[in-house]
C-alpha cells in the first residue's frame, strides 16, 4: 500500500512539473514565435489589387499561426507569381504546388508551400468555381505540419 502511495505521488509531482514547465517555458516561446511570424507577415508586399478581409494570429504551447484572407480578380497564376517573386526576397523558399479540392470535389484549388528556417507560409487558391467568401488565402506557421 505504501508503495502504491509513492508511486502516485510520484506521478502528481511529475504531472505538475510538466504541466508549470508548459506554461512557464512553451507558452511564452509559442507567444514569441507568433510575434514574429506576425512580423514576417508584415515584411510581405501583397498585390495593390487586392482586399484584405481578416486577419488573425494565435498560439498554444509549441504552435503558432497567422492567417490572411484576401479577396481578389486575381488568376492563381498571377498571384503565385507574385508571392514567389516578392517571398524569394524575404528569405522564402518555394517548396511545393498541389490541387486542393472541397470534399472531392475539384473547385481549381490550389495550395503553394514556402519554407523559411522553421516557418511554413501557405498559399491558398479558393478556385474558380469555390464560394468561400475569400479568394486566396496565405498563412504562415510554426510547429503545424
Amino acid at each position: 500500500m505504501k508503495k502504491i502511495r509513492i508511486i502516485l505521488f510520484g506521478l502528481l509531482v511529475l504531472g505538475l512539473g510538466i504541466a508549470i514547465w508548459k506554461i512557464t517555458i512553451q507558452e511564452p516561446r509559442s507567444g514569441i514565435v507568433e510575434k514574429d511570424l506576425v512580423n514576417e507577415f508584415n515584411k510581405i508586399d501583397h498585390p495593390s489589387n487586392v482586399k484584405l478581409l481578416s486577419l488573425s494570429s494565435s498560439h498554444k504551447a509549441n504552435q503558432a499561426i497567422v492567417v490572411a484572407k484576401y479577396d481578389s480578380t486575381l488568376a492563381y497564376n498571377e498571384i503565385l507569381e507574385h508571392y514567389k517573386e516578392k517571398l524569394s526576397k524575404l528569405g522564402w523558399k518555394y517548396d511545393s504546388e498541389q490541387k486542393v479540392t472541397d470534399w472531392g470535389e475539384d473547385l481549381g484549388g490550389q495550395l503553394a508551400r514556402f519554407t523559411k528556417n522553421n516557418y511554413t507560409l501557405r498559399l491558398q487558391y479558393a478556385g474558380d468555381q469555390a464560394n468561400y467568401g475569400w479568394n486566396y488565402a496565405l498563412s504562415l506557421s510554426w510547429g503545424l505540419t
